[in-house]
């Protein structure tokens, strides 16, 4: 339904999220020097996530590899699904690609995955 300033919802809604896009983009350009992405979250009613986002420097990608890159979107992947930073350069939050690059999840990160999935609701495939 159309506000007074004759918008209506789904054109508030593009203009926030254009807004957390620029927002993001300037958080990226303002991070650490060798930051090549950024993902996270917008926290919904009851611990749900209302919106998650995922920035990546593409002007960075064409020097990375492709098992690089991969590693890089589990990572910011995992941002986005409300996954931390870790210690452990085993794991793929851990925040610093690994050499050799790590190719999925490692059993810390799953572990995290599965506590966030279980706090929403989901159960694990049988």
């Amino acid at each position: 339904m159309p506000d007074r300033t004759g918008s209506d919802d789904a054109s508030c809604e593009r203009h926030e999220r254009r807004g957390r896009a620029a927002r993001v983009s300037r958080y990226l350009a303002q991070a650490d020097r060798e930051a090549i992405g950024v993902g996270g979250f917008v926290d919904g009613p009851g611990g749900s996530i209302k919106a998650s986002y995922v920035v990546i420097d593409v002007a960075a990608l064409p020097s990375l590899s492709r098992p690089d890159r991969f590693e890089l979107y589990l990572h910011e992947l995992g941002h986005a699904a409300g996954l931390a930073h870790v210690s452990d350069p085993a794991e793929v939050m851990y925040p610093r690609l690994q050499s050799p690059p790590l190719s999925g999840y490692g059993p810390g990160d799953l572990g995290g995955l599965a506590i966030l999935g279980k706090r929403s609701g989901c159960s694990p495939a049988a």
